[in-house]
């Protein structure tokens, strides 16, 4: 199994900790977050990893180069002179990944099986699998509707309804063929919200329901968090 990691970000919330440092190689227990991603991705059965880089690129590389463990490790990196946003990305990396491929961002360990999501994925035979988390098992605003009973699935980034009940867990299952159709929109800065949108929109999301909360390093005080956590375990 394949998944293509979003760690090209700037960081721009947790700069005032680590104005020099990428978000992947923040240590906690004297190790980079980003390895506690991969031990998990390994655990799960992933054995490729594609890096979506930007800025921190040459760290990343230097720092994993192109093995962790049994992880194979690959690298796809955004044009300097461009800012192609989080699709834009996916979009770049589309020579390195496979005709079905897991995306997720580099900030958030994720407890849930992997497997089972692609199973999800493959069963449903659509070409974009979302997983969310109920808003009882999170603090962040809900962005996710997702009524079962009717196949009816809405995503919206920075929404106030009240009748959104999930919050986007942050894997994503793509087809790749059918994520090649926003291609046209590559030279421009493109939001994997976007396609996420999109695919909603057309009924064309398949979702998947999480039930363990993630941690993550995206703030300060969720980096005092995660940290806490992780010395705990």
């Amino acid at each position: 199994m394949q998944i293509a990691i979003l760690c090209g970000g700037e960081g721009k919330r947790i700069k005032e900790l680590f104005p020099n440092t990428p978000k992947g190689l923040i240590k906690i227990n004297n190790r980079p977050f980003m390895s506690y991603i991969f031990d998990s991705l390994i655990q799960n059965g992933i054995n490729k990893v594609v890096m979506c880089t930007g800025k921190g690129h040459e760290d990343y590389f230097s720092y994993f180069n192109n093995k962790y463990k049994n992880l194979e490790i690959s690298y796809s990196q955004d044009p300097k002179e461009l800012k192609l946003g989080t699709g834009g990305a996916i979009l770049n990396a589309c020579s390195l990944l496979e005709n079905t491929f897991f995306v997720q961002y580099g900030d958030s360990l994720l407890n849930l099986n992997y497997k089972m999501v692609l199973d999800s994925h493959k069963k449903s035979k659509k070409p974009m699998t979302m997983t969310v988390l109920p808003i009882e098992l999170s603090s962040e605003n809900p962005n996710v509707f997702f009524d079962k009973k009717n196949n009816l699935v809405k995503y919206a980034k920075g929404n106030k309804s009240k009748m959104f009940q999930y919050i986007d867990y942050g894997l994503l299952v793509f087809n790749k063929r059918e994520i090649l159709r926003f291609q046209s929109s590559q030279d421009v800065t493109l939001d994997l919200g976007l396609i996420q949108s999109n695919f909603c929109e057309s009924n064309e999301c398949n979702v998947f329901v999480a039930n363990k909360k993630y941690l993550e390093i995206g703030t300060p005080e969720s980096f005092a968090s995660t940290k806490s956590k992780l010395l705990d375990m």
